[in-house]
């Protein structure tokens, strides 16, 4: 079962234990990445916009790096993105089969 994520919550920086509400998304969405709990990760201010954080460092620099206790979560959530989308992709296959063959069974009649 899926943990329900509570935006209102506080959690603890994976940093620095400073409390926070401050969820970051490790693989973006813009890069396809989802709300899962697996691709989100409380940080602090200072460790997610601040000097030290992950939008100023980048995210390879930042998970592989500054913190690379912190890497299995980056290659955990990539590898989700991944299975995302083959299975996307395997439904998306699947559908357009089943379309050709309904296009086939009309041209029958």
């Amino acid at each position: 079962m899926v943990e329900q994520i509570n935006y209102k919550k506080f959690y603890r920086c994976k940093v620095c234990l400073r409390k926070t509400h401050t969820l970051h998304h490790i693989v973006s969405r813009k890069a396809g990445g989802s709300d899962h709990p697996d691709n989100l990760i409380p940080l602090c201010h200072l460790h997610h916009t601040g000097d030290e954080g992950v939008h100023r460092r980048g995210v390879e620099t930042f998970f592989c790096e500054d913190y690379p206790e912190l890497r299995e979560l980056l290659i955990k959530a990539r590898h989700r993105k991944m299975l995302e989308h083959k299975v996307i992709n395997k439904l998306m296959t699947d559908t357009e089969g089943e379309e050709e063959k309904d296009d086939d069974d009309t041209t029958a009649l």
